[in-house]
């Protein structure tokens, strides 16, 4: 299965889930069609930018920081669009390494990211459990 097929599936899961909670928006539904549709980084970046309802994340929910990698600091945006496509293996196997266990996963993949707040990253890791059990134990 190609990346951008992987992409556009999770975008869709994505999307689905907050139509799940609440009533989709146009920023949310602009961003599905968008997912979609393409998977150039750039692109991703653009539309994001531009959504008519900003911010295009919810900066309350979880309060994530800038990243630093590889002696570069990211943005939230940055972090989403640029550096995640880079190091997507690198997380896939420090979660996958940690043998199941949660916060060893977080760890591991805070180390990569060196947030002072690794939340989110519980956060994304537990969220995790739900659709890969097999990967992170939900217990």
């Amino acid at each position: 299965m190609s990346a951008a097929l992987v992409s556009q599936r999770y975008a869709r899961a994505l999307v689905d889930s907050f139509a799940e909670d609440a009533q989709v928006d146009q920023s949310l539904e602009a961003l599905r069609d968008f997912a979609l549709a393409y998977a150039d980084l750039d692109e991703l970046r653009s539309v994001l930018e531009n959504l008519p309802t900003q911010p295009w994340c919810n900066v309350t929910a979880y309060p994530v920081e800038p990243v630093l990698v590889g002696g570069v600091s990211y943005s939230r945006l940055d972090a989403a669009t640029t550096l995640f496509s880079k190091i997507k293996d690198d997380i896939t196997q420090a979660i996958v390494g940690a043998d199941g266990d949660v916060i060893r996963a977080t760890r591991a993949v805070n180390s990569m990211l060196g947030m002072k707040n690794d939340f989110p990253i519980f956060m994304a890791i537990i969220d995790l459990a739900w659709f890969r059990p097999d990967v992170i134990d939900p217990a």
